[in-house]
């Protein structure tokens, strides 16, 4: 597990809704295969719906290369740390969801 030395967690930017949307896609395939529903919302959402959400919404975002393996120091007992733990668990989530993925495709 790699530490972030600066943990850089931003707003995310209208421009950044259409990869927001395909990562949210990628980490719900496993859940819809688990319940045998791809209709549930996380999938059916356009991006039109995501860039109205954006306008509504604060969405986070963490830049890193594209690397999963990253996690933001949790050292602060107040919201701070309380960001860096749910964003730590959403990466690893994601890259649990991700591996699933990998998984069910190849299997």
């Amino acid at each position: 597990m790699k530490i972030l030395n600066e943990p850089r967690i931003l707003r995310a930017e209208a421009s950044d809704m259409e990869e927001i949307l395909k990562l949210q896609c990628a980490a719900y395939q496993s859940e819809a295969l688990l319940h045998n529903d791809f209709t549930i919302q996380p999938l059916r959402q356009t991006l039109d719906e995501i860039k109205a959400e954006y306008h509504e919404s604060v969405f986070l975002k963490a830049v890193e290369n594209g690397d999963l393996s990253i996690r933001a120091p949790e050292t602060y007992l107040d919201e701070v740390g309380d960001i860096a733990r749910g964003f730590n668990k959403m990466l690893t989530e994601i890259q649990n969801h991700i591996n699933r993925v990998s998984a069910t495709r190849q299997g």
